[in-house]
């Protein structure tokens, strides 16, 4: 059995920056886990509920290592610091490129699906949704492909 935590609407914010003009240079990504004090406040509290589901008596005999080191974690910052460790995006990154009014400097792409500054150049993916949906987000790249299709059909 394997469980974790999650916070699916993260408030924290990461980056993406490019490194060179070449397609084949690697980005600099920083994704800025639990920068908030929501986002790693939640992720404290889902800790200390999961923990406290996984001792009770039910349990016993099927709870192996490493089990038994996050037991031992008391404090709110030994907690804290145990999440940072082993943070992760649970394989579905969103919000790289998001979308905005075409004149909205905070944005990559506009309502088009059009790069800023960029010709021809569109973004079709969960990159371009403004922030993480509250579930997985394939529903959401699907809306994101029809429109992009009804987009360049009408092109």
């Amino acid at each position: 059995m394997s469980v974790s935590i999650v916070v699916q609407s993260p408030t924290s914010r990461g980056s993406l920056n490019l490194t060179s003009s070449s397609a084949f240079v690697h980005l600099t990504i920083n994704p800025e886990y639990y920068t908030t004090t929501f986002d790693i406040g939640t992720a404290i509290q889902a800790f200390k509920t999961l923990r406290g589901f996984l001792i009770t008596p039910a349990w016993d005999g099927f709870i192996i290592e490493p089990f038994s080191t996050v037991a031992a974690l008391n404090t709110d910052a030994e907690i804290e610091t145990y999440i940072r460790t082993f943070a992760n995006s649970l394989d579905h990154p969103t919000s790289t490129a998001k979308i905005s009014k075409t004149t909205d400097k905070g944005g990559v792409v506009g309502p088009t699906l059009l790069v800023k500054g960029a010709t021809g150049l569109r973004i079709v993916d969960a990159s371009i949704l403004p922030s993480s949906p509250a579930g997985f987000p394939q529903a959401e790249v699907c809306i994101v492909a029809e429109r992009a299709a009804d987009l360049i059909k009408n092109a």
